[in-house]
């Protein structure tokens, strides 16, 4: 009887030792960069180029609103998107996509499934 008693409270250990580094990981996952696809819709009248599209520059801009200084290396697109939809895709943290997607011109920031490369 003393020897499942002793199981039990090592099992019951060990759960909590998994639950404790789980969460650490989701919080140490918030604050890795993942590619987000920024669909900023049609255009954005304020921001249009003579071609009718929202030049790289804008986007740059937005980006290196919302990435500490510290890491403007990351301050770069993967891909500019101005045929089926605009908007653009960036490496981000989800903290710096939820502000994105918190600006009143953007629609959304996700991260797709399987990478777009219109």
């Amino acid at each position: 009887m003393e020897w499942l008693l002793q199981f039990f409270h090592l099992l019951f250990v060990a759960s909590l030792l998994i639950c404790s580094s789980s969460s650490s990981s989701i919080a140490i996952s918030d604050q890795i960069a993942k590619p987000y696809v920024v669909y900023m819709g049609n255009s954005s009248p304020n921001k249009i180029d003579v071609d009718g599209e929202i030049p790289e520059s804008v986007h740059l801009q937005l980006l290196s609103s919302i990435i500490p200084s510290e890491e403007s290396e990351r301050i770069e697109l993967i891909h500019h998107y101005n045929h089926a939809f605009s908007g653009f895709s960036a490496m981000l943290t989800e903290a710096e996509a939820s502000t994105l997607s918190g600006i009143n011109f953007i629609f959304s920031a996700i991260t797709p499934l399987c990478y777009l490369n219109s």
